[in-house]
């Protein structure tokens, strides 16, 4: 596994983490919320038991389901908590476009 690899899986793992804490908060209406993070967490653990990342897999979810996650998030009323996300975000962003 390279030095890329781990970082981008430390990544995926670091979103994983942050939507199951989100998910868990105490002080939310779930409903909503747990959809739009199982929606975009759900590929996650897939990726990361596989030997090789699949950087069109990983384009797809940085591309289309990131984006999705954001204007869901806004939509209903969490855009403070897309923060915790957005260091992870950058590492998968670098991974993509070669700057790691």
């Amino acid at each position: 596994m390279t030095k890329e690899e781990k970082l981008i899986r430390k990544a995926l793992l670091g979103v994983l983490y942050e939507i199951l804490l989100v998910a868990r908060d105490p002080n939310s209406e779930f409903t909503s919320l747990s959809h739009v993070l199982a929606d975009h967490a759900h590929n996650i653990p897939l990726w990361l038991k596989q030997d090789q990342l699949n950087s069109s897999e990983i384009q797809h979810y940085y591309e289309s389901e990131r984006v999705y996650c954001i204007e869901k998030l806004i939509e209903i009323g969490f855009a403070d908590e897309l923060k915790r996300f957005e260091p992870h975000w950058e590492v998968v962003k670098s991974y993509l476009y070669s700057e790691l």
